[in-house]
């Protein structure tokens, strides 16, 4: 099968234990046991959170899938096939590919980097869809497959409120901009993370507030990557008014999956136009009202 046939799903979070495993259990319930699904995680999990002193959720792995775990978490596992031992030490054990010959629950594991991560996924053959737990409030991990796509998992309270208006503000704004596809193998070749020629300012890297200081005489931004911007949204606003700004891979968002806590449906929601809400999702595991 190849690679890029498969559809490879990232469910990334604004921050900790926002819901990314349960929200994936939740679109895993939507496949059979006879479809070819690989599940991975690109985080370090464990079996209880010690900042909110309650056990983990497993995930649902289906007799016949196959998933990518740790030796250390193979003790509630009876029955199933090793496809693949990583020799990376982590979490005092090795990432494991298995393939349960039973329905199971089970922790997920990373193979280590993200690097790591790609090397598994191309080389697991026979799958037709591939899903990775994210890590923490990381989505840099989407750019490792261009045409990936992802969900961003937000638990939503009146101190963070602010935040996530902010995130989802920046990501619909990046939405928008026009993708240069064929300036993405020159950006990989550069060296520097910065790059000017005449008045276009070629951007591999983070594209920080270090680099807004770089900006004189500049008419075009080419930036290879939307995961490593780290302005906040007005910033990035500013930005997109005074010069043009392109990327060189597209932001293939599914929805913005949002978890309220002690802040109501309508409170958060007035917050947005409608064409933003219609990518808003409210994961069933929790009350959104």
């Amino acid at each position: 099968m190849v690679l890029n046939k498969r559809k490879i799903v990232f469910i990334t979070g604004f921050q900790k234990n926002c819901g990314k495993t349960t929200f994936l259990n939740y679109l895993l319930k939507n496949y059979r046991e006879k479809d070819k699904i690989f599940c991975t995680s690109i985080g370090v999990d464990t079996a209880f959170d010690d900042i909110y002193l309650k056990s983990k959720p497993f995930v649902e792995i289906k007799k016949g899938w196959i998933c990518l775990t740790n030796s250390v978490f193979l003790n509630s596992v009876y029955d199933y096939e090793i496809k693949e031992v990583i020799q990376n030490s982590i979490m005092g054990g090795y990432p494991v590919v298995i393939s349960p010959k039973n329905d199971i629950k089970i922790r997920l594991s990373s193979p280590g980097s993200n690097q790591d991560l790609k090397e598994i996924i191309e080389k697991i053959r026979d799958v037709e869809y591939v899903f990775v737990d994210g890590s923490v409030d990381r989505i840099t991990q989407v750019s490792i497959f261009p045409n990936s796509e992802f969900y961003y998992v937000f638990k939503v309270d009146y101190s963070s409120v602010d935040l996530v208006w902010d995130r989802i503000m920046l990501l619909e704004l990046i939405s928008k901009l026009k993708i240069k596809e064929s300036e993405y193998d020159f950006l990989s070749s550069l060296k520097d993370d910065v790059f000017i020629y005449y008045k276009t300012m070629y951007i591999k890297g983070a594209f920080s507030e270090s680099k807004l200081e770089k900006i004189k005489d500049i008419k075009n931004i080419v930036i290879m990557d939307f995961t490593k911007v780290f302005l906040n949204y007005r910033q990035f606003k500013k930005l997109v008014e005074d010069v043009n700004v392109y990327f060189t891979l597209p932001l293939n968002l599914n929805k913005y999956v949002i978890n309220l806590y002690d802040i109501s449906f309508n409170d958060f929601e007035k917050r947005f136009q409608a064409d933003v809400r219609k990518r808003f999702l409210y994961n069933p595991y929790y009350a959104n009202s």
